[in-house]
């Protein structure tokens, strides 16, 4: 069983000195992963990933608007912000190569359900707030993964590949050792 967190998503994915959005700001949860795996032989692991995901982002937007009064373009900022909530749950298959006793190295896949939901608002009069929905519930991750273990049954783990975040790490405890 592993608990763990992710790192590098959207907030990472905005750059800091971007001229229209400024003020970036993740004010969100980082999601939180369980998952469980179930050797069926040396070389293959099945089992499921749990996913839970409270993102939110805020930014000042600022763009030129036309001044009817002074017949000049001047600077005017909207706040903005995006939200919401995602939980999912994948089925996984994880295959084991190059193993040690001290090391796990592995290629994950996995796919599965996940319940979206997000809300875009603005105070921009010209964007309108909205919530966006995907057109399908799914969801699948794409992994390399490694674990360290530093006792017979805990070890420490990193995915890097596509997934809800780009790399994940935690810590695994082996339960049938």
């Amino acid at each position: 069983m592993s608990i763990g967190s992710g790192f590098y998503g959207l907030a990472n994915a905005i750059p800091r000195k971007h001229t229209v959005l400024q003020d970036f700001k993740n004010a969100g949860l980082p999601p939180l992963f369980f998952r469980y795996e179930k050797a069926v032989s040396d070389f293959i692991g099945i089992g499921g990933t749990f996913f839970f995901h409270v993102p939110s982002y805020k930014w000042n937007k600022t763009i030129e608007a036309y001044n009817y009064e002074t017949w000049t373009y001047e600077p005017v900022t909207y706040e903005e912000k995006f939200s919401g909530l995602s939980v999912g749950l994948l089925g996984r298959v994880n295959f084991h190569f190059a193993t040690t006793k001290k090391s796990d190295t592995y290629f994950g896949a996995g796919i599965g359900y996940e319940f979206y939901m997000m809300n875009f608002e603005s105070e921009d009069p010209l964007a309108s707030s909205r919530a966006i929905n995907r057109p399908l519930p799914f969801s699948g991750e794409l992994v390399f993964g490694w674990r360290n273990y530093f006792s017979d049954n805990t070890a420490f783990y990193a995915e890097v590949g596509y997934g809800k975040m780009l790399l994940n790490i935690g810590l695994t405890i082996g339960l049938n050792n």
